[in-house]
């Protein structure tokens, strides 16, 4: 028992199964940081292709229970960056609202995700806080969209503004009802939404 590679511990007696891959998914304490930047990033651009091309499929159901937070809080700077530009490009002396963009976008996504997971969880749907925050923070990226393009076009008349953020609002809302038809029930999927 000695010589056998198969048998290792305190007491030489239990097995350990050799054929078990040596790095898997989640291993990544040792890989380079470009490599977790580009994963991430990936993953970050995969998610927001989901909110992109609203596809009503059981894709969604996967991609929901891999949540991640790196991308909303990517999304939110934008806007918020977005936003800042757009109000100081217009009224210079408005210095507060840097904080006051990011502090109240910020609370949106996180407030209303927690009012999403509770009013899921209410009805019966397993959905945490922090699933929620990361959906609703995807599902703010056509905002994203529509700030930048209001930015470059805040000279033209407000009429044309206002068709853009009521694309904006009809797409979030098309890629948040996916997301969530995706795993509610389906007696109850219209009270979720």
């Amino acid at each position: 028992m000695e010589g056998d590679p198969n048998t290792q511990g305190i007491d030489k007696g239990i097995p350990i199964d050799t054929n078990v891959p040596q790095k898997n998914e989640y291993d990544t304490l040792d890989e380079t940081i470009c490599d977790t930047l580009s994963r991430d990033l990936y993953r970050i651009c995969h998610k927001c292709q989901y909110v992109l091309i609203p596809r009503f499929s059981v894709d969604k159901k996967k991609e929901l229970q891999n949540w991640d937070l790196w991308g909303p809080l990517l999304i939110c700077i934008s806007m918020c960056i977005v936003i800042t530009a757009k109000t100081q490009s217009t009224d210079p002396d408005a210095e507060h609202t840097t904080s006051t963009a990011f502090i109240t976008l910020f609370g949106f996504i996180f407030f209303g995700g927690i009012f999403i997971s509770l009013n899921a969880q209410f009805l019966g749907v397993p959905l945490g806080i922090c699933q929620a925050g990361c959906l609703l923070g995807y599902c703010v990226f056509p905002f994203l969209i529509a700030a930048i393009v209001d930015f470059f076009i805040q000279n033209y008349a407000a009429f044309i503004r206002l068709i853009i953020i009521g694309v904006a609002i009809i797409w979030a809302c098309l890629s948040s009802v996916g997301f969530i038809s995706s795993i509610a029930i389906p007696g109850k999927k219209f009270v979720i939404l």
